[in-house]
């Protein structure tokens, strides 16, 4: 895609025109798509509602040599737990607590969809984290695990 085609994209994208978005960024899809071209169809896809399309999306975004992977990663998950994916949720969102050991966003999307998928024990490894933010869900989500 050029830089033409990718900031025409862009800005239909800024103007909430996300299918024209789509259009001009669905002709890149027979390239080798960048990570930058894979991050605004993963956004586009989300507003779209297509939230599963958008995390496999975020994650080709992440492997194409994105400037910050990890934050790509997070969004896959946080979109693949919205879906119900559980598993691709913990998946990802357990190899990133390397990179990402703090992140009190992280830890709560894995605390929630551990305790979904009826793995409290893990779940309740969150809770450190989860104790250190300042939002009321956050902190509930770590008392209901301490307790």
């Amino acid at each position: 895609m050029t830089i033409h085609g990718f900031a025409a994209a862009a800005a239909a994208f800024e103007r909430a025109d996300y299918i024209e978005a789509l259009t001009i960024l669905n002709g890149a899809l027979a390239e080798a798509p960048n990570a930058d071209v894979l991050s605004l169809l993963g956004a586009t896809l989300e507003k779209l509602g297509l939230l599963a399309e958008a995390a496999e999306c975020f994650e080709q975004a992440a492997r194409s040599g994105a400037a910050e992977p990890a934050l790509l990663l997070k969004k896959a998950a946080a979109l693949h737990f919205a879906t119900g994916n559980d598993d691709a949720a913990q998946l990802i969102g357990l190899r990133l607590r390397e990179a990402l050991p703090d992140d009190i966003d992280l830890s709560f999307i894995l605390a929630q969809s551990c305790l979904r998928s009826g793995d409290r024990l893990l779940a309740t490894q969150m809770a450190p984290v989860l104790v250190s933010s300042d939002r009321r869900d956050h902190l509930e989500m770590a008392g209901h695990l301490l307790c």
